[in-house]
């Protein structure tokens, strides 16, 4: 069976109806990371609001080594838009160590800015679970592969957001065995080939970027966006094994709940019920 069909997607119609991706991007931002005034490498990140606190949730390693100043956020990639202002961020303990790869980059916005991105609220936010078989997943980031330099006088940097339909891995299937607890898995590109002569652009650049529960076409008699949660955070690709990796978004929320204590009720409460899940 091939991957469309697994998905339950029918036809070209069904599958253009799909805004997704869209709706998935204008809650995220590309992040331009320059070590030093002549490097830039690419992250992403999705935007998050905990009561009034707006915050970035990435992966730890797209920061390693940096100062706020050296990073600018682009709502959804593009150039139009004002970047986003950073007041701090904070690269969870365990990154290194134990690869529990995920950081937060705290907003300072104003009106101004918040017209300008939409937010992801706790209500958004899921829980993966190996009952749930091989769902289907949307993976969103802006691939390095896809940036261009666009004014040469005062150096821009067109950024791409890319979306890619694929599917979780059920632990028990996965290639390479991963940790169930933090880890989780999609196939990219497609197990059954269908999609390799696609040209899937290359994952660097897509770390940070969201995991998101795709809602189901044949569930619902209208198909909405809102109905889709983030599960993770994209950290690594294990290339041989076509399989794209996640922090999932629990391990997260716990570096959220120790750094900032006037939030930690929400974040409780959201922990609660995603332990229902």
């Amino acid at each position: 069976m091939k991957l469309f069909e697994r998905l339950g997607v029918k036809d070209a119609p069904a599958a253009a109806s799909v805004t997704l991706h869209e709706y998935v991007s204008n809650r995220s931002v590309a992040l331009l990371l320059r070590s030093n005034p002549d490097a830039l490498d690419i992250g992403s990140a999705v935007v998050i609001q905990i009561d009034q606190t707006f915050l970035l949730a990435t992966a730890g390693h797209n920061l390693k080594g940096l100062r706020p100043s050296q990073i600018e956020a682009i709502p959804a990639g593009r150039l139009t838009l004002p970047h986003l202002p950073l007041r701090r961020m904070g690269i969870h303990r365990l990154s290194e160590t134990d690869k529990i790869d995920v950081a937060w980059i705290e907003l300072d916005l104003t009106a101004h800015h918040k017209a300008n991105i939409a937010f992801v609220g706790l209500d958004q936010i899921g829980a993966f679970s190996k009952a749930q078989g091989a769902q289907a997943c949307f993976v969103q980031g802006f691939p390095a592969e896809v940036v261009r330099k666009v004014s040469n006088s005062e150096p821009s940097f067109l950024v791409e957001s890319d979306g890619f339909l694929t599917l979780f891995i059920p632990p028990d299937s996965q290639r390479t065995p991963l940790r169930s607890l933090v880890d989780i898995a999609v196939e990219y590109p497609s197990h059954d080939g269908s999609l390799d002569d696609r040209g899937v652009p290359d994952p660097p650049g897509v770390s940070g970027g969201g995991f998101w529960l795709c809602p189901s076409f044949e569930d619902r008699l209208v198909w909405t966006p809102d109905a889709a949660r983030l599960l993770g955070i994209a950290r690594g690709y294990l290339r041989s094994e076509k399989e794209l990796v996640a922090t999932r978004i629990e391990c997260w929320l716990e570096l959220v709940l120790e750094d900032f204590p006037h939030i930690r009720p929400q974040i409780r409460e959201a922990q609660d019920r995603l332990r229902e899940l």
